[in-house]
This record gives C-alpha cells, structure tokens and sequence, in this order.
C-alpha cells in the first residue's frame, strides 16, 4: 500500500475523511481531558492510531478473526495507557 500512488482525488478524499475523523475524536478527548479522564499529554490523532494499528495489523497481515469483544478490549488498553504517567 506504500509504494502506491494515489490519484489527487483519492489522496484529497482520503485526507478529508481522516481529518473529519480526527476532528471528531479531538471533541471527544478534549471533553475527557475536562473531566479529568486522560492527562493533557494525550493527543488525539496518537489515540486513533493507537485504536486501529491493531485492527489493520489483524485485518491486513495476520487476517486473524476479530470478535465483539476486541474493539472494547482495545479502547480500554488506549485510554488506560494514555491515562499512564507521561515518561518522555
């Protein structure tokens, strides 16, 4: 997928969905930030990445199954570990 290129309207249609999808998780973050539920380090844009590396890496290379359970399990690892102490 790297090594291919993207006519300019894919690459504008694709940069308009992910820019809409990193506004809205920015709202969502920025709203847990106010009540105290992740530390102000956390950006929003590293929390999507964080949430679906590991379902492209399932889909894409392993194609291993995903269950029910699996986005919960993974939104859980996101929010816990962005709410560890900041160490860099």
């Amino acid at each position: 997928m790297d090594a291919s290129v993207d006519d300019e309207a894919s690459a504008a249609t694709r940069t308009e969905f992910w820019n809409a999808r990193q506004g809205e998780v920015k709202i969502l973050v920025d709203r847990a930030k106010e009540r105290d539920e992740l530390p102000e380090f956390v950006r929003s844009r590293q929390l999507i990445e964080v949430f679906i590396a590991p379902i492209h890496f399932r889909l894409l290379l392993t194609r291993e199954a995903i269950d029910e359970t699996f986005p919960t399990e993974l939104a859980s690892i996101a929010v816990s570990g962005g709410s560890a102490q900041q160490s860099l």
